[in-house]
């Protein structure tokens, strides 16, 4: 391969290469520029891309600059400014990828910072100020909610941190922007013992099934839709859960009581004597695998559905001890096995937390009648009880 069109910039030399096709046999010149150049006496030499002599010298003198500041112990990550950030995002979901993250984290993650880099020209002009401007602006174009606010800057910021791990960026301009705090956040409250009766005594069998597995397994919702027939072992009264399904990435094992496992028996008789029709995890299933592998696939209700069977059970979703969600499931897992005297590590255990704080803080909710239940106790001794004594002194 030869040179042609050589042209000398400021102290880079650019040119043409040249190569004979193998297939005709004539010499052909290649479109784009290469540039070459001594920085304190190393040569560096590399393609522009560019077809263009004059955007090819304005790249060129560029690069001198930034070999020339590199060359000094100043990093200017000229490899990260040349890329798209569209081909940046794509590097990082799949790096979310090899870390084992599902599609659609994977997902959501990408789209939400294309969208946020979308107006964005070039990395160096996204900094805290703009952040908080893009955000803003995001919010009031899409009328997105406070929670839905803090998952854009959480994946903004995951992406820059991806960056700066990888030493292709200097810093991370979200770790400057305060997220968003929740005000008046209602807390999950567990559900009482009559409520629990109420809601699978109205619930029709499938969603009667899914209920009382959260509220004996404490499984989380997208758990109980990637549960399928072969986790379930039915002779040994366990669960069994791969760690791609978990929230933590562990695998899981936790035991039956025997009363889900006959509510899981029965709903395994009805899928296949074909009384309900099973609707498994949307999307294309795996080589060899059957609708019916699923459990409960996309029969877990959503908030809506969850909603009207706790309006037929006459359960109030909002109380003075909290709210009712779907994930109040797990919250009376915790709470119930509390009540009946486990110890705080299994509690922690069965729960799959790392902290146990947050077992006893997070998902026990009996503190408000527990507290009003120790107050009551010091009737007898407040005015009530002395009034009493007074009286019998008194001969009243």
């Amino acid at each position: 391969m030869g040179r042609s069109r050589a042209i000398n910039h400021k102290g880079v030399h650019l040119w043409k290469r040249t190569y004979r096709c193998k297939k005709t046999g004539k010499q052909k010149t290649c479109t784009t520029y290469h540039a070459r150049v001594w920085v304190a006496g190393r040569m560096h030499e590399r393609s522009t891309r560019l077809r263009l002599r004059r955007a090819a010298e304005h790249w060129a003198a560029k690069w001198v600059e930034d070999l020339e500041l590199r060359a000094a112990g100043i990093e200017t990550y000229l490899e990260t400014r040349s890329r798209s950030l569209s081909s940046l995002v794509v590097d990082w979901e799949r790096d979310l990828e090899r870390r084992k993250r599902n599609a659609k984290h994977r997902r959501n993650c990408k789209d939400r910072v294309l969208r946020i880099l979308e107006t964005a020209d070039e990395l160096s002009g996204v900094t805290p100020a703009w952040v908080r401007r893009r955000l803003n602006d995001l919010r009031s174009e899409r009328n997105l909610g406070d929670q839905t606010t803090e998952h854009y800057r959480t994946a903004l910021g995951s992406f820059f941190s991806w960056l700066v791990l990888n030493e292709l960026w200097s810093r991370n301009p979200v770790s400057a922007v305060q997220g968003l705090s929740k005000i008046d956040a209602q807390e999950r409250r567990a559900l009482t013992e009559a409520e629990r009766g109420r809601l699978l005594r109205v619930a029709p069998i499938e969603r009667r099934t899914c209920y009382q597995t959260a509220m004996t397994t404490g499984f989380r919702r997208r758990e109980l839709r990637s549960l399928r027939w072969r986790h379930v072992d039915l002779p040994r009264r366990l669960l069994r859960l791969e760690g791609e399904f978990t929230k933590n990435r562990r695998a899981a094992e936790l035991p039956l009581p025997r009363s889900t496992v006959e509510a899981l028996v029965a709903w395994r008789a009805a899928l296949e004597a074909g009384c309900w029709s099973h609707r498994g995890p949307k999307g294309k299933l795996p080589p060899g695998s059957k609708r019916t592998d699923s459990v409960f696939g996309s029969r877990v209700p959503r908030m809506r559905t969850f909603g009207r069977d706790l309006e037929a059970a006459m359960i109030p979703v909002q109380t003075e001890e909290g709210v009712v969600v779907f994930h109040s499931l797990r919250a009376t897992f915790s709470t119930w096995l509390k009540d009946q005297g486990v110890s705080l590590g299994a509690r922690q255990a069965l729960m799959r937390h790392s902290d146990p704080a947050l077992t006893e803080k997070s998902y026990t909710t009996r503190w408000g009648p527990e507290l009003r239940a120790a107050v009551d106790l010091l009737d007898g001794r407040s005015g009530g009880g002395e009034s009493g004594r007074r009286k019998e002194v008194l001969g009243g």
